[in-house]
């Protein structure tokens, strides 16, 4: 829309009509360009939400429920999901689902861990040690903190204890999960 058309410059003073058509030719422009700035609410439209369906909703509950309790793998839910509730989704997504449960609650572990804060001294290390792990039992890219992005790790943890915020503990982690792929495919790339 052109900005330097405004209402002011349109508006006669004398009270008269306005011609839109005659306007239009001064400015250059076509006359509904001039009756969007005169009458704005006319041309305003409510952006529809598109509500994605996927055929995982049905199974979610199922799904949560298998991964908190059982800690069963992905392949694991899904063959379940398949023989037992008939399931005809693709396994892709299942696993894409499963995943992001499993850092959610990988984080979640953290967090408690940190908050008993059982030994008197390295209770960040040891929890960082147990995430590293539980990645790599579940089979997620695993990550460290490094030294420059520690205060924003804690405060994260500050953030998602005080406020439930888990944006920046997830924006964290999730760096730091990149540069330490970007580490790994860089000393197991093939140097032929």
């Amino acid at each position: 829309m052109r900005k330097d058309i405004t209402i002011e410059k349109i508006i006669d003073k004398g009270g008269e009509k306005v011609n839109k058509s005659a306007l239009a030719r001064q400015y250059g422009c076509c006359w509904k360009t001039i009756d969007r700035r005169l009458n704005p609410e006319k041309y305003k439209t409510e952006k529809k939400e598109r509500i994605y369906k996927s055929k995982l909703d049905l199974y979610k509950n199922i799904i949560d429920e298998k991964i908190e309790n059982n800690n069963i793998p992905a392949t694991g839910i899904y063959l379940l999901l398949k023989e037992k509730y008939s399931y005809d989704g693709k396994y892709g997504i299942l696993r894409k689902y499963v995943s992001t449960k499993k850092k959610e609650i990988i984080t979640n572990l953290t967090i408690r861990f940190e908050k008993i804060h059982p030994f008197q001294d390295g209770n960040g290390r040891v929890g960082r040690i147990i995430i590293f792990r539980e990645c790599l039992v579940n089979d997620i890219m695993p990550f460290y903190i490094e030294e420059r992005n520690k205060d924003f790790y804690l405060r994260g943890m500050k953030e998602y204890q005080l406020n439930n915020e888990k944006g920046y503990l997830t924006e964290t982690c999730l760096n730091s999960q990149d540069n330490y792929e970007k580490l790994a495919n860089f000393f197991l790339e093939d140097n032929n």
